[in-house]
């Protein structure tokens, strides 16, 4: 007998006895997936070696919107009103329809008005674009329109605070460095006081910044004698000056930072100043040094991934940009946006865009770490972009899009580096959130139309992944999505466990203890009932259209209703979690037959707006540093079923008998509390070629249980183990908690062997025969 969390555990016993049998349940099963993320300084995600750059180019905005009727012909309805900014962006912009009988017509808006619109008897007012010449009047309710302007040349500088920068700061278009990209530049006038413009790196405890550093930038003197000078503040290094010429030159000052603070909460910045005269600047760029592998990424994110080893990788966008713009470099790319919330002095680029690292970045990263790519493209595409984009992937460079592959160094073409490539257009067009709402669109013709693009190019390689979007939480809307992209490779959802947590769902279950196995068993319900929403995935898409299912992000989510911070965190965060999460996993490769799926994601916390503190979610990485590493449970969870996630899942039976546990709660909405019983022990099993693997997962809160594998092997079989485990299920690895409260255990056992499975655990095995 021992004690785990303040449950009395005993091994039962009774043994479990599991045989591993031949029958193919899934072909060809991926490694699990991650969503990587952006890279900024403030949530631990330091990604990229360039940890701060300025290039100043202005904003590409895209918009994809729809109406609550068809387009009369001379104009068009929408739904969503245009916020502060949005009115001049729409006037003179580009349009195209997307689908509709007007499909692929274009034209101009000449402007927008309010217009008093019927909604079922009450009277609102919505938008209404009225285009310059007529088009095909529609024929039905949300017909897709694309808005397109490109400010690209006007030029973008989001002024922040004093802290950031100082007044006298302004954008020039007239007097660029013909070895610049684009079209704008900054001036900083320092003739009344000093101008400065200041950049982050990251925290300390994300990354060592005791190291060298390298500043590069353009500049031209445009008055007086100005002299830049460049120190790192909050840390040890000496300041340097540098003279600038009346002509546009290249810089590169190389800094060495010999101490930094004790504090791990200390941030490094640089301040580029001038104290006096006019300098124009641009293409400043904050690069780290000392990094040993060729990609963009920083030593600490490779190493992390290459623990990990994860089978996918996921970067999400919404819309704004173009393809092109999407795989050029940083410092070669234009911001962009399709969120409909842009406040500024001149109505422009504040809320704008600018990713840290590009397609092409991230493509060579998973090729260095063996991961399969899913870049999210832009949500707000033509069509002859993606045969673009079918032609960068794979084409020479007689085509426009293989010559920009050569150029970017990559001739081999990324169809003949990659297993897979996922491609997605945008991210949660289904989303109708302020931040989701016009950066994709999910009706009629418009996917099917991208992707049949893609899949008519000579160089279309079946080995690209066309996923269609859906919302995992309505499998009608899958079923639907399936009709409208009969030509998708997938349709990929978003199952995370648990929306919603209220007191009154606490109230009624009394104790943890029961809120705990309620939240194991609602995975299991979900993925096996037929009233299930993923069981009601399976048959809409893959039973009923012939289209698998994929899933693009997976996590606990519990950011919604009134219940404590306290007992969210001790879900989301703990080994019962990881555990949970892990055999959700497991189930819908199972049972719904999903091969690609991404956990979400490296780093970050969702903030709580009912209790001060931060919510333990999304991230699953707390450190990359080399000198202290530190993952979430759900991350370990990850990286051990990884170990043995090849070749085919085959079929696992356990005796008779077994184990079992009783949840009560809600499962299904607008129904009554039940109560379900489910086992406690689940297998998963394995083969490729002649190595097997196999996942078992003990989702008992209080006791151990034993267990025995039966293979088909002769003998004595040594394996490979590794196990999951600790004494509580909230056990985790928050720093506020001291040392790691949950490790991995690695030895070597016989596979034939009774093995005992501590309480909420998960054990990795991998043998030959």
């Amino acid at each position: 007998m021992a004690v785990f969390g303040g449950f009395v555990t005993t091994t039962l016993a009774q043994m479990t006895e599991v045989t591993v049998e031949s029958d193919v349940v899934l072909k060809d099963v991926d490694r699990l997936g991650f969503n990587l993320g952006d890279d900024n300084y403030w949530a631990g995600s330091a990604f990229t070696k360039m940890r701060s750059l300025m290039n100043f180019e202005g904003v590409m905005y895209r918009q994809l919107t729809f109406g609550p009727q068809a387009p009369d012909g001379q104009g068009y309805l929408t739904w969503y009103p245009p916020a502060k900014g949005w009115e001049d962006i729409y006037t003179g912009a580009r349009f195209t329809m997307v689908s509709g009988p007007a499909k692929g017509e274009t034209g101009q808006i000449a402007q927008v008005e309010m217009r008093e619109f019927d909604q079922r008897g009450r009277k609102i007012k919505l938008p209404y674009f009225k285009f310059a010449k007529p088009v095909k009047p529609g024929a039905s309710i949300n017909e897709g329109m694309l808005i397109e302007r490109d400010l690209t040349h006007v030029g973008r500088f989001s002024k922040q605070t004093h802290y950031w920068n100082s007044d006298h700061l302004t954008l020039i278009t007239d007097d660029i460095d013909p070895n610049t990209f684009g079209h704008a530049a900054l001036l900083m006038d320092a003739t009344a006081k000093p101008a400065f413009v200041r950049l982050p790196t990251h925290y300390q405890k994300h990354g060592d910044l005791q190291r060298k550093w390298k500043i590069c930038f353009h500049a031209k003197a445009k008055a007086g004698n100005p002299v830049v000078k460049i120190k790192m503040v909050n840390v040890s290094a000496s300041p340097t000056t540098v003279a600038v010429t009346d002509q546009w030159q290249r810089y590169e000052v190389e800094i060495d930072v010999t101490t930094q603070s004790q504090n791990p909460d200390n941030h490094m910045q640089m301040v580029l100043q001038i104290d006096s005269g006019k300098m124009a600047v641009d293409d400043i760029a904050l690069i780290e040094m000392g990094h040993t592998n060729p990609t963009a990424f920083r030593d600490d994110l490779i190493a992390t991934l290459q623990t990990l080893n994860p089978g996918s990788l996921r970067y999400l966008q919404m819309g704004g940009s173009t393809v092109e713009n999407t795989i050029r470099p940083p410092l070669q790319s234009f911001a962009y946006q399709s969120m409909p919330d842009i406040v500024d002095d001149k109505g422009y680029g504040t809320r704008a865009r600018f990713d840290k690292y590009s397609l092409h970045e991230f493509y060579e990263l998973c090729e260095y770490v063996g991961s399969q790519p899913w870049y999210c493209l832009p949500g707000t595409l033509h069509p002859q972009e993606v045969a673009f984009f079918m032609d960068y992937l794979a084409g020479d460079e007689s085509t426009d899009g293989g010559k920009l592959r050569h150029a970017l160094g990559h001739p081999k073409p990324w169809t003949d580096v990659f297993d897979k490539i996922h491609v997605e257009f945008g991210n949660e067009a289904w989303n109708t959130a302020r931040h989701y709402r016009m950066g994709g669109f999910n009706g009629p013709d418009y996917w099917q139309d991208l992707i049949g693009a893609g899949k008519s190019s000579s160089n279309y390689k079946t080995n690209v992944i066309f996923h269609a979007g859906s919302q995992a939480a309505s499998a009608r809307r899958s079923g639907m999505i399936a009709k409208n992209v009969p030509n998708a490779d997938a349709v990929s959802i978003a199952p995370y466990i648990l929306h919603t947590l209220n007191k009154k769902d606490l109230e009624a279950m009394k104790t943890e203890e029961n809120f705990f196995k309620w939240a194991l068993a609602y995975p299991i319900w979900r993925a096996t009932d037929p009233q299930g929403t993923m069981y009601q995935q399976y048959q809409n898409v893959v039973a009923n259209a012939g289209i698998d299912l994929s899933v693009y992000e997976i996590n606990h989510h519990v950011t919604q209703g009134d219940a404590p911070l306290a007992i969210r965190n001790k879900l989301v965060d703990s080994i019962g979690g990881a555990a949970n999460l892990l055999n959700t996993l497991m189930l819908h490769m199972k049972h719904q037959k999903i091969k690609t799926q991404c956990v979400f994601a490296a780093c970050g916390n969702a903030k709580i707006t009912a209790e001060k503190g931060a919510m333990h979610l999304w991230g699953t990485i707390l450190s990359m540093r080399a000198d202290q590493p530190r993952y979430r449970p759900t991350f370990l969870a990850t990286q051990i079923a990884n170990q043995v996630l090849a070749g085919d899942m085959i079929q696992t039976r356990h005796t008779q008998n077994q184990p079992a546990f009783s949840a009560t709660g809600v499962f299904q909405n607008r129904q009554p509390a039940s109560t379900l019983t489910y086992p406690v022990l689940h297998s998963y099993a394995f083969k490729n070629g002649n190595t097997y693997g196999m996942i078992v997962i003990n989702l008992d809160l209080e006791k151990s249980h034993s267990i025995k594998v039966k293979t088909s092997a002769s003998g004595s079989v040594a394996a490979k183990r590794w196990i999951l485990a600790a004494d509580q299920f909230a056990a985790n690895n928050e720093f506020e908690s001291g040392q790691p409260q949950v490790n991995i255990l690695e030895d070597q056992v016989q596979v034939n062997e009774p093995y005992e499975m501590p309480p909420h655990s998960v054990m990795v095995m991998q043998w030959q025969e």
